[in-house]
């Protein structure tokens, strides 16, 4: 399966940093901005797997049947780390430079700041919930009294909620990243992002979550 992971979305948008700084080139803006929407798009395809797998085992928890614990362990842990290692930070920093574009805009555009939901505290929120059912599913393997219901009940919550706002993102926010943001915005963009992947890297934490993400994805090709 072709993936592309923190790894390769820091070499990405490194390209942009190789010539002097300055005003972007219209051209450079535009391809650093359509690989950066692909790439998150490509993330959100490769989630909806993972939800998937994710919803059918937590299915067969709550009807009492038999599931993949070790399955649900690993997609709990990779819903508690990639995203927010990630994809979540990537967002959250254009998210910022799309609100302040949007909310200066002088032409009236303003208007379409009631479009765009608060993406950063959604992103804490589902970061908060994630970890609460990682730590409910690390409870349960241990064997503490955790009732199955509560538990597949939480997964539900999450799954709703995880799929509602990728539709979000989806629907108003990637639109208004393409239609607003100017090449200044991108130059300013692929910098931060840079600083945000480098310091992930250099501090291990893009290995962690690819070997992660890897063990994951052979756990699900074995299963079927």
């Amino acid at each position: 399966m072709d993936r592309k992971g923190p790894e390769s979305r820091l070499r990405m948008t490194s390209l942009a940093n190789n010539q002097a700084r300055g005003a972007m080139p219209l051209q450079k803006s535009e391809a650093v901005m359509n690989a950066l929407v692909d790439e998150l798009k490509s993330d959100h395809e490769r989630f909806r797997r993972y939800v998937s797998a994710f919803e059918r085992e937590t299915t067969l928890l709550a009807n009492g049947e038999l599931s993949d614990y070790s399955l649900i362990q690993q997609l709990a842990e990779f819903f508690s780390a990639l995203p927010d290692e990630a994809h979540h930070k990537i967002e959250d920093i254009i998210y910022v430079q799309l609100a302040e574009r949007l909310a200066d805009d002088m032409s009236g555009q303003g208007d379409n700041l009631h479009e765009l939901f608060d993406l950063c505290s959604d992103h804490q929120d589902m970061a908060a919930f994630a970890e609460t059912f990682r730590e409910g599913v690390a409870q349960m393997l241990s064997g503490a009294e955790l009732p199955r219901a509560e538990l597949a009940e939480l997964s539900v919550q999450y799954i709703q909620h995880f799929r509602t706002h990728m539709f979000n993102e989806e629907l108003h926010f990637f639109p208004l990243i393409s239609e607003f943001l100017t090449s200044d915005d991108w130059e300013q963009i692929d910098s931060k992002i840079e600083a945000v992947m480098g310091d992930a890297r250099l501090s291990g934490k893009v290995s962690d979550v690819e070997a992660l993400e890897s063990s994951l994805l052979a756990h699900l090709q074995s299963s079927h």
